[in-house]
Order: C-alpha cells, then structure tokens, then sequence
C-alpha cells in the first residue's frame, strides 16, 4: 500500500529534524512527550519552541497522525461522493422537468442524462412515474400529465410506431407521445441509453423493441 503524500512529508520532516540535531549535537534534557532523559531515549529532536521529542515518540507520534489523515482523508472523499450524487440527481431531475414540459428537445435531454452518468430509465404509466438509474442508483419522479386515457387492453404495434414516428420528425411533446402509447397499450417502456433501444411494454407481456434513430441494424 502506497504511504500518502502527506504522511511521506512528515516522515521526511522528522528524519530531518532528526539528523540536524545529530548534526548540531544532541540536546539535552527530557524528551516532552514520553519525560525520558536523554540518556535513556537516545538523540532527541528540538523543535522551534524548545520543546524536545525522542525517536520512539516521534514514531508513535507520527503513527497517531497518520491515522488521522487517513481519517481526514476518507470522510473527504465521502462528502465528495455525496455531493457528486447529489449533483448527478439535480441534472436527471432537470431532465425529466424538460422532459414534462417540452422545454428541451428530445437529443438535448438525452445529453443531459447521458453526462450524468443515466444508464437506462422505466415510464412507468401505471404508477405515473420515471425510475432513472445510474451507477447502481435509481432516482424517480412523477409523471405529471392529467387525465390521462386508460392503458388498452390490446397492443397496437401500428398506433405505436405511429406516436414513435412523430416524436422523431415532428418534435412531438413527450405528452402527447404518451397518450397515444397508453391507447396503443403499452403500460411503460425502457429506455436503455447505453444499449441505444426502447422495449416498450403491454399488460399481456407483449413487448416491442425500437432502436434509436442513429444505430443501423441491416449490419
């Protein structure tokens, strides 16, 4: 295991501090720390304010700060991780308030999501909610349309790659896209970014499977 930057440096600086008073000639006295006369804990080390401190303390001593960088060091890091998923939330909340309110085209929104890290997400038409997940997290929201038709019974594959169609070169409003789906009977979808397809869902389990525009599938 690697020693940290940090605890290298002060290593360095008692064995500095060290070898001057070597070089100067021991001070005598009792080491601060342990109360030990020089004639028992060997060559002592004089800091800038007199005080005096032996090898076998300085090692503890510095075993004891050691110990509290990494400390430091690990909560640190876990604030850092906190804050990361907490900003990563913020932009797939900002997404999805996009997504509702048809202020972001379809391309921008699924830039946003992919930067913070969205592996895939589920419209869920039953519960009226988005599941988004990334990094082994999930983040949901509501879906927020009102009086929305009830889900079909049937799967109509035609309605629905009619409403996909239009959402693709009529810039048609995720709203609009979802009440048409849910009177083609889909009761939600995947969207999986990574895998760039959608599997949409009925109540029979009858699924169909759309690729994003950009992949070939003749290959």
């Amino acid at each position: 295991m690697s020693i940290p930057k940090r605890t290298r440096r002060l290593i360095q600086f008692l064995e500095n501090a060290l070898r001057k008073s070597a070089q100067l000639g021991p001070p005598k006295g009792k080491c601060s720390f342990c109360c030990r006369p020089h004639r028992e804990s060997g060559p002592l080390a004089q800091g800038p304010m007199g005080d005096l401190i032996c090898f076998d303390c300085a090692g503890a001593t510095l075993g004891i700060i050691a110990d509290e960088i990494d400390r430091l060091d690990a909560a640190s890091a876990t604030r850092d991780g906190a804050g990361e998923k907490q900003r990563r939330n913020v932009a797939i909340l900002r997404a999805a308030e996009a997504t509702h309110s048809a202020s972001m085209s379809f391309p921008e929104i699924l830039a946003m999501l992919n930067a913070a890290g969205v592996d895939c997400y589920f419209v869920d038409y039953c519960s009226m909610k988005t599941t988004y997940y990334a990094g082994g997290d999930a983040v949901s929201c509501p879906v927020s349309y009102n009086d929305m038709p009830p889900i079909a019974d049937g799967f109509d594959v035609e309605l629905l790659t009619a409403a996909m169609l239009d959402s693709q070169t009529k810039d048609q409003s995720h709203e609009s896209f979802s009440r048409r789906v849910v009177e083609a009977g889909v009761f939600g979808y995947f969207a999986f970014l990574k895998g760039r397809r959608v599997t949409y869902l009925s109540r029979s389990g009858a699924q169909h499977t759309e690729w994003f525009p950009d992949v070939r599938t003749d290959t």
